[in-house]
């Protein structure tokens, strides 16, 4: 039990922030003309997720996209470097069902898969994250080729994800599906930080602000009987 006490994070992270970096800029030049594809699908569905078939669609998305990401960057890139990473795949897999769950109870209960309390949360964070996360990832020093994007990287996909969340109705929701996220945001931060790869500040500014929301949420909903007041 000592023995294991005296390690630290950092013990576990067996690579540098350059071969990261690297390993960022060879899987987005793999993967590049799909990211350009995805991206606009997403932001299609947003528009119209008003609708209420395409609200089911667009939370398929996101699960599909835990999915994409556990699989191409897990399984595949991020493996290459780091051990760990197929533990992580298997939990982003856990989150796709835990998504696909919520949207099939929720279609079948005839519930909504948006609150009206607060309609912007999702619009604003889905702007930050693919026009704002990436400027100052690259602004912060980081090459041009080593950005994120949603379904191909972990991040961006957990804070879209986060913000969804946010559009949930019931309390339950939030019990079932925030802490698979709040973890990764935990591992990531801690991992960013380990390697001082550029950009840190802007994955936890955003996360930061998302998790400190969805707790306030949890709360507002607790005393409320399980679900948001409707204005």
């Amino acid at each position: 039990m000592e023995q294991w006490s005296s390690y630290r994070f950092e013990d576990f992270v067996l690579f540098s922030g350059r071969v990261y970096l690297r390993m960022l800029e060879a899987y987005n030049q793999q993967w590049w003309e799909w990211q350009l594809t995805v991206g606009p699908i997403f932001l299609a569905l947003l528009v119209y997720s008003h609708k209420r078939s395409v609200g089911w669609i667009l939370l398929g998305f996101v699960a599909i996209s835990w999915v994409g990401s556990g699989y191409l960057f897990f399984q595949g890139a991020y493996l290459s470097i780091n051990w760990a990473a197929e533990y992580f795949a298997y939990g982003f897999y856990v989150q796709a069902a835990l998504l696909a769950g919520v949207g099939i109870h929720q279609r079948f209960m005839e519930t909504k898969t948006t609150t009206v309390s607060h309609p912007g949360y999702l619009e604003f964070f889905v702007g930050l994250i693919f026009v704002g996360y990436p400027c100052v990832l690259w602004l912060s020093g980081r090459p041009f080729w080593a950005y994120e994007a949603i379904a191909f990287h972990p991040d961006p996909t957990v804070l879209i994800t986060m913000a969804y969340i946010l559009k949930l109705p019931a309390r339950w929701n939030l019990l079932i599906l925030m802490p698979i996220p709040v973890f990764w945001c935990l591992i990531s931060w801690a991992t960013l930080d380990t390697l001082n790869v550029p950009g840190i500040a802007a994955s936890f500014g955003i996360s930061l602000l998302l998790v400190l929301l969805l707790v306030a949420k949890f709360v507002r909903t607790s005393k409320n009987g399980g679900f948001p007041q409707q204005q």
